[in-house]
């Protein structure tokens, strides 16, 4: 049902961009809220036809739908600008995602105003260890393929990030189940991220940045950011700024792991005075240059 509600959101945000050139912000609007109506008018008929089989309506299935809005590139980019201080890409950026994810829990709050639904807190799957590792694993590899394809990136290096994203969220999604510390999971995942993506970076042809957004783009808090933005339009200061307090926490867990991996395997990032606009060296431009690339002998 998220799958479905998820892909009509998308199709109506690309017609709405392509077709009728709205503004940005009123097409995420809208794409949201088709989104979120798509599936919502789902379970409610699979309630009016099948009521002792249909799934009830879950909070995290809800805000699943629009995560296909999400800001993956202009959030962790600004994040990995202001860690190296330059404040002015930085801010930008992190202003255009804010304003894009605002417009997104817009939709949504209209979608979940129509229907009476009120942000509820939610609790880890009572399922077997095997299903769960399984299904976690299988989650994992679509959705950070998912997210690769949806920013036009190769299959390959698509793939290479799928499996990057695996490796790190599925070890931090059990350990947040066993009780270890959110934030600290974020980053330590996110520096397995960055540091994988800097190996793999090395091997195929393709920048660490697309390897390691999609894989990290699934960690993004958006049950706790949506609940957050829900709790400011009702009013409610202190659910606002307890569930706002922690997507922030996680948000900075996920840029501060990025950025301690590209110091741990980019000089350019412990360099007192960094040249920025020469990238190091890596094997996959040597692999470009065999084969006839852009910038190789025989190209030219």
């Amino acid at each position: 049902m998220v799958g479905v509600a998820a892909a009509l959101g998308k199709c109506a945000q690309l017609v709405l961009h392509r077709r009728f050139r709205l503004n940005q912000l009123a097409v995420i609007a809208l794409a949201s809220t088709i989104a979120c109506l798509v599936y919502l008018g789902i379970v409610t008929t699979l309630h009016q036809v099948l009521p002792a089989a249909a799934e009830p309506i879950r909070e995290v299935l809800f805000t699943s739908a629009i995560l296909f809005l999400v800001p993956g590139f202009p959030v962790l980019t600004a994040a990995l600008d202001l860690a190296r201080f330059d404040f002015t890409a930085g801010i930008s950026r992190l202003l255009y995602a804010t304003l894009i994810t605002l417009a997104a829990a817009l939709g949504a709050w209209l979608a979940a105003l129509a229907f009476g639904l009120a942000p509820m807190e939610t609790h880890p799957p009572d399922w077997p260890a095997a299903a769960l590792l399984g299904l976690r694993v299988l989650a994992s590899l679509v959705g950070v393929l998912g997210f690769a394809v949806t920013f036009n990136t190769p299959l390959r290096v698509g793939l290479a990030a799928a499996a990057i994203g695996t490796i790190a969220n599925v070890p931090r999604l059990f350990a947040v189940d066993a009780g270890w510390n959110a934030l600290l999971c974020a980053t330590l995942a996110t520096l397995l991220v960055g540091l994988l993506a800097g190996w793999f970076s090395q091997r195929i042809a393709a920048p660490r940045i697309i390897l390691s957004v999609p894989a990290v783009l699934i960690m993004i808090p958006g049950v706790s950011t949506y609940r957050a933005l829900v709790f400011v339009i009702n009013g409610d200061p202190v659910g606002a700024l307890s569930n706002a307090f922690t997507s922030i926490g996680l948000l900075l867990g996920l840029a501060v792991g990025l950025a301690v991996a590209r110091m741990l395997t980019d000089p350019a990032w412990t360099s007192p005075a960094p040249r920025w606009t020469r990238m190091p060296h890596t094997r996959a431009q040597d692999v470009v240059r065999a084969e006839g690339g852009p910038g190789s002998r025989r190209a030219e």
